[in-house]
């Protein structure tokens, strides 16, 4: 499969247990990555320190499409893969990966406490990105 030239990265078939250790390291590279920003970010390299954040949410984007599709396995038919074609397609996109950690805050699927409110959470992003499209997520639509 491509698009415009470059191939789209494929997932192997994975075992349940590969998935769950992939799904492991995904969030453990993306708290590694997030936790060396904020200290790059201390010493005054704010680029580096934003670009290395963007890196660690990519990361936490594929995890969380992980844990989505572990859920779709619940209700699938005996013999189907985990991989798919949106996890193909998302592995391979920047932007798919930003807009799923947008989508996961806005909607606050797993919050505890007070009940999400997607609208409020939208306009705090928006707010905390400022409008801008090049961060290459949702925030400002």
């Amino acid at each position: 499969m491509e698009t415009g030239g470059v191939p789209i990265r494929r997932l192997p078939d994975l075992t349940p247990e590969q998935v769950v250790k992939l799904q492991d390291a995904l969030l453990a590279n993306a708290n590694t990555l997030l936790e060396s920003a904020l200290a790059i970010l201390d010493l005054g390299h704010v680029a580096l320190a934003r670009s290395i954040a963007i890196l660690g949410m990519e990361e936490s984007g594929k995890a969380i499409a992980i844990h989505d599709r572990r859920m779709e396995m619940g209700y699938s038919s005996d013999g189907e893969t985990f991989r798919c074609e949106s996890l193909d397609e998302l592995w391979s996109s920047h932007q798919k990966k930003l807009e799923t950690v947008y989508g996961f805050l806005v909607e606050e699927r797993y919050w505890f406490g007070e009940p999400s409110d997607p609208e409020r959470n939208a306009a705090a992003l928006a707010s905390a990105f400022h409008g801008r499209r090049d961060l290459g997520c949702a925030a400002s639509r």
